[in-house]
């Protein structure tokens, strides 16, 4: 643990570049493993949901930057059980702390990155659709509460002046809730 906090906080104090303001929007498909009181595991099918983020970057060196986010994610899901239709909608606030890495440079404008994210979440909507009848699970036990996430991405950046960039990436995060 004593390595991890000098690390983070040579990271943070060693001098610093620039800076980035940032906002995201991406696409997410939730995937769920679920097991019921007499272990038997649901078949629940991922729906589509919709992700936000604000967020500063700060660059350490040409290639190392830090930073973290405020961000708004869905998790949203269905399954057909015993003849009933389930459906979760569900609404979660985090924020992040990210490491982001230039793997390579193509030239002055794009460059192919890496990020690693890792932070806190919590419930803010959350419904549960039982059959049509809609419950709200925002403050069940199962749900309420703060929960580690953490993440990578893969991304390509494209500069197209100074001060304004574009970027297309892949992300890969793990929510344990």
């Amino acid at each position: 643990m004593k390595k991890i906090l000098f690390l983070i906080t040579l990271v943070f104090t060693t001098n610093t570049y620039s800076q980035d303001l940032f906002f995201e929007y991406s696409k997410s498909i939730s995937k769920f493993d679920f097991e019921t009181n007499q272990y038997e595991k649901l078949n629940i099918e991922g729906q589509n949901g919709n992700s936000f983020s604000l967020g500063l970057k700060i660059k350490k060196s040409n290639k190392l930057g830090v930073g973290f986010n405020v961000a708004y994610d869905e998790n949203n899901a269905k399954s057909l059980v015993n003849q009933s239709k389930y459906i979760w909608e569900t609404g979660y606030i985090s924020t992040n702390g990210l490491v982001n890495y230039d793997v390579l440079n193509l030239g002055n404008k794009v460059n192919v990155n890496s990020e690693f994210i890792i932070g806190a979440s919590h419930i803010i909507y959350g419904n549960q659709y039982i059959n049509n009848v809609k419950y709200n699970i925002k403050n069940h036990p199962e749900f309420k509460g703060i929960f580690l996430n953490y993440g990578f991405s893969l991304g390509l950046t494209f500069k197209s002046n100074s001060k304004y960039s574009f970027r297309v990436a892949y992300n890969y995060d793990i929510k344990n809730r």
